[in-house]
């Protein structure tokens, strides 16, 4: 697959343009329907899509214990905190290309 294009873009001559200028008629009867600067061999096109995630969950738990003594008595309080953090990322990435247009795109983040 591939492309053939000449070294240089083809100029119309002076008798092309004359042709041109007098009519479509007179264009076509001495030189036909077309003109080819290039011609493309065949095509190809592909994409590919990426997604990660990652979530992560973080637990902490505190305990706090107070004994108090006071002659014959002890009274104990016991003081518990949890916390819990969670976390949830993604990340997206697109890419394609287009052999016969001659483009390629690549769309990428986390707000897709």
């Amino acid at each position: 697959m591939g492309s053939v294009r000449f070294k240089t873009d083809l100029s119309f001559t002076l008798q092309v343009r004359q042709a041109l200028m007098t009519s479509k008629e007179t264009f076509h009867n001495l030189f036909g329907d077309y003109y080819v600067a290039k011609y493309q061999l065949g095509a190809d096109a592909g994409a590919c899509l990426t997604i990660s995630h990652i979530e992560e969950s973080r637990e902490e738990q505190s305990r706090v214990t107070t004994t108090i003594k006071v002659f014959w008595t002890e009274e104990s309080v016991t003081e518990t905190n949890l916390s819990k953090k969670e976390l949830s990322r993604h990340f997206i990435s697109f890419c394609g290309y287009d052999t016969l247009a001659q483009r390629s795109e690549k769309i990428e983040g986390s707000e897709l």
